[in-house]
Order: C-alpha cells, then sequence, then structure tokens
C-alpha cells in the first residue's frame, strides 16, 4: 500500500486493470477500505479518495471541499491512466455523485461505471451548483454500468438509482439489491469484479446483441400475429354460411342489368339556336378585333370595340342561358 502525506487517498498498486474507489471514508474500518483490499487481492491496482476529515454526509461539505476532493481524484485517476489498460470508477454513497460526474467529464477514459448505495445533494444554497450541473448532464454517460443499493426506502437509494437509469444513455445497466451493506460486502466484492471482466473481455456488448436479437425476434412475431389475424377476418373456413369466397361467387351470379356499366359520353348538339349564336359571338369577337388591329381595317371608326362588344355580350348571355328554371312547386333553387 502506498499512501502520502494526503491521509485522505491512498493506492493499491497491482495488475494492469485500474480501479477508482471514491467514497466519505478510506479509513480501514470503512466498507471502501475492505472493498479495495478485496479487488486487490484479485490482481487490481486500486485507488483510494475521500473528501477531508469530518466530511461525512452532504451536510458537512462545502463547494471548496468538493472542489479539493475533485481535483485530489482526477490525479489519481491520471495515475492510473498511466499503468493500466482499462480503467473503472466506483463510486459509494456520497462518491457516487463525483464518480458520475467524471464519467461525463472524462467518456471512454472511463471503461465502466460501479454505483454504490447512490447518494445525492439536497438542494440547498451551497451545493445547488454542485448537483446541478451532474444531473444536467446524465445524459453523457454512455458507459456499462452496475449497480447496487438497498431496498431500504428511507435511504431513498432505489430513487436514486432510478434516476441514474432514466437518465443516462448507456446500453448496458445492472442492477444488484442488496439487504444489509455489511454483510453484503462479499456480494459487492463478487458483482464488482464479474462486472469489471465482462467489459474488459466485451461479454457486457455480447449482451446487448441478445437484446437486440430478442427485440427482433418479437417484431417478427408480432408482424406475424397480425397478419394471421388479417387472414382469420377473411374467414375462409367453407363451414361458416357466409365466406370472402362466397361473397365473390355472389357477385359473379348477379345479372347483367346490376352490374357496373362503364358510360359512353355523347357529345349532345346544343339545340337552343339563341345559345349557339352566343358561342359564335364569343369565338367570332376576338377573330374580327385580332384582324382588324394586323389590317387596320375601321369602317366604321370604333376599333376594336366591335369584336370587344360581340365577345363580351355573347359570354354574358351564355351564362345567363346556365341559369335555373324556377319550379311552380314551394321548394328553393340554390
Amino acid at each position: 500500500m502506498v499512501q502520502g502525506s494526503n491521509p485522505h487517498i491512498f493506492e493499491l498498486h497491482g495488475g494492469n486493470i485500474g480501479v477508482l474507489i471514491l467514497s466519505e471514508s478510506v479509513l480501514p474500518e470503512s466498507h471502501s477500505y475492505r472493498l479495495a483490499h478485496g479487488l486487490h487481492r484479485q490482481g487490481r491496482s486500486v485507488f483510494l479518495s475521500s473528501p477531508k476529515s469530518g466530511v461525512r454526509n452532504w451536510g458537512d461539505l462545502r463547494e471548496p471541499d468538493w472542489i479539493s476532493w475533485l481535483e485530489n481524484s482526477q490525479n489519481l485517476l491520471t495515475k492510473l491512466h498511466e499503468s493500466c489498460e482499462s480503467v473503472f470508477i466506483i463510486g459509494i454513497s456520497m462518491g457516487s455523485a463525483l464518480a458520475l460526474r467524471f464519467a461525463e467529464l472524462f467518456g471512454d477514459d472511463v471503461d465502466g461505471l460501479i454505483i454504490v448505495q447512490p447518494s445525492f445533494p439536497n438542494i440547498r444554497r451551497s451545493q445547488r451548483n454542485i448537483w446541478s450541473s451532474i444531473r444536467s448532464e446524465l445524459h453523457l454517460i454512455g458507459q456499462p454500468l452496475i449497480q447496487m443499493f438497498s431496498s431500504v426506502e428511507k435511504n431513498n437509494y432505489a430513487v436514486n438509482g432510478q434516476l441514474i437509469a432514466d437518465n443516462i444513455s448507456s446500453p448496458f445497466i445492472r442492477e444488484v439489491v442488496l439487504e444489509h451493506i455489511p454483510e453484503d460486502l462479499p456480494i459487492i466484492v463478487s458483482e464488482t469484479s464479474s462486472f469489471i471482466n465482462e467489459v474488459v473481455n466485451g461479454f457486457w456488448l455480447n449482451d446487448i446483441e441478445d437484446i437486440g436479437t430478442i427485440a427482433e425476434i418479437d417484431d417478427s412475431e408480432l408482424i406475424d400475429a397480425e397478419f394471421q389475424s388479417i387472414i382469420e377476418g377473411l374467414s375462409l373456413d367453407e363451414s361458416t354460411p357466409n365466406t370472402y369466397l362466397d361473397e365473390l361467387d355472389k357477385f359473379e351470379l348477379i345479372g347483367d342489368d346490376e352490374h357496373f356499366e362503364e358510360p359512353n359520353p355523347v357529345l349532345v348538339p346544343i339545340a337552343d339556336p339563341r345559345k349557339r349564336r352566343a358561342i359564335l359571338a364569343m369565338v367570332l369577337g376576338p377573330i374580327y378585333t385580332l384582324v382588324a388591329a394586323i389590317t387596320y381595317f375601321d369602317p366604321l371608326g370604333i376599333e376594336p370595340w366591335p369584336g370587344i362588344l360581340a365577345f363580351l355580350g355573347g359570354l354574358a348571355y351564355f351564362f345567363y342561358s346556365l341559369r335555373d328554371t324556377p319550379a311552380d312547386d314551394d321548394g328553393v333553387i340554390i
């Protein structure tokens, strides 16, 4: 173990897989300390970071304490990257907020995220900036995630876990419900170790592909079911009194008189001589006007008005002749 002058951080150097644990305490009696040694015995390089002494909950944390904790933890994260091929972050209780912030800020530099008993700051004025920046950028988190929290409702861990799952973009989220944190520490070590192995070896990608395959199968089954319901709706069973095919046969047996006959439109001559003269005036009027304009033919000295008046008069009478003729009954003509 390497522990310098800062009592709030220490390092356990091991293999090429690094783990950064963020927690309220790194004291030997703390859960984070025991978790660190459990992972270190499996060949991991494990670094721990906690805020300054006296900070045990969000009520004790001030913004300068948060900034100092963030900077110290970021330095440890950089050191892990210098010596490890893969780096995971574990956030325990208050440390879960800082773990989420690192996942937002550093993206691909964080291979996976482990959240235990997620605890978030309240909306006190001194902590509003801390939580608002984390909360507004949860969608940036796309790393695989495992959450472990107790089912004790008064601690609100399950609610916080649901908030994380609902707002991050990760395609892989696993949840483990714990009964008693002290007694469940071996489970936390085992689940964390298994999760790290899955991510490092790419097994979690296989799980995503399996989920996608299941979704495709479900879609295919849904389409098949809808198609089957359409077929059944056609009532092709001959035992039914009136089937779809029977309806088709019935239409074929109907006489020719009831069949649809394609209309054969015939251009009917205009019987009204006045209407014929009106149409003739509408045609010859513009012709007369055009010829008079080209040849300067002006026997009456009022060109081009005769042609224009002939066209307008013919047009007016043509529309007048289209009016409805009132009937003798009491109805209304529209």
